[in-house]
């Protein structure tokens, strides 16, 4: 009894080649698509922290406050009451009393030849008054405080304008040293104080003085 043998079907070169090349497309084309998978994946997240500046700000610190002792003898004002005498004769101090300056009738030109308190009221000048102004209150300056601390003593020259009811209606500084201390504080306490008027023919009538304001922390003058 012979038994049949399958044949074994030869496969045609052509055949082998195109199942190579499709073999081979399907590879690369697997290969292109799981890169470009991997390409649109999305990045890794990573943290950045800027640089962070770190400052402090520190509170002024306090002025310490001067002993007790000092303290207490920083309101000390000395006030030295005096005529300022004319140019090129030597300034002395002589009376405690406020005496009217010498001022030239040449020199009150303009609207000082008239006081605020009456658009008629002439200035006079010692020269020509029959008494002058005589202080009756006389608060005094306060010493500046930065001053105080520094230990810086000084003297403030001012010009003041009496009018006839013995009150102060104009204050001007002529020198002071060392200049840009103490102008300020003397202008304050001078225009609070008050005078008996200068007297001319038995009547009131203004008058320009000057006076010289002593700043010292100690019992010596300068």
């Amino acid at each position: 009894m012979a038994t049949n043998t399958p044949k074994t079907r030869k496969l045609h070169p052509l055949h082998i080649v195109l199942a190579i090349v499709v073999t081979l497309v399907l590879n690369i084309g697997g290969m292109i698509l799981m890169s470009g998978l991997k390409d649109t994946s999305p990045p890794p997240v990573t943290s950045e922290v800027g640089k962070v500046t770190t400052f402090e700000v520190q509170a002024p610190r306090q002025k310490k406050r001067p002993p007790a002792e000092k303290r207490s003898r920083q309101r000390v004002t000395k006030t030295q009451v005096s005529a300022v005498a004319p140019p090129n004769l030597p300034s002395s101090i002589q009376s405690p009393a406020l005496l009217a300056a010498a001022l030239d009738l040449s020199d009150m030109i303009g609207s000082e030849l008239q006081d605020s308190s009456g658009p008629d009221e002439l200035i006079m000048s010692e020269k020509t008054v029959d008494e002058p102004p005589r202080a009756i209150r006389q608060p005094a300056a306060l010493y500046p405080q930065d001053a105080a601390d520094q230990g810086i003593q000084g003297y403030v020259q001012l010009r003041l304008l009496v009018n006839r009811d013995g009150i102060v209606k104009k204050v001007h500084v002529e020198k002071a040293a060392p200049a840009g201390v103490f102008e300020e504080a003397a202008k304050q306490a001078a225009i609070r104080w008050s005078f008996s008027p200068a007297m001319f023919e038995g009547q009131p009538v203004s008058v320009w003085v000057r006076q010289r304001m002593i700043f010292s922390l100690d019992d010596g003058g300068l």
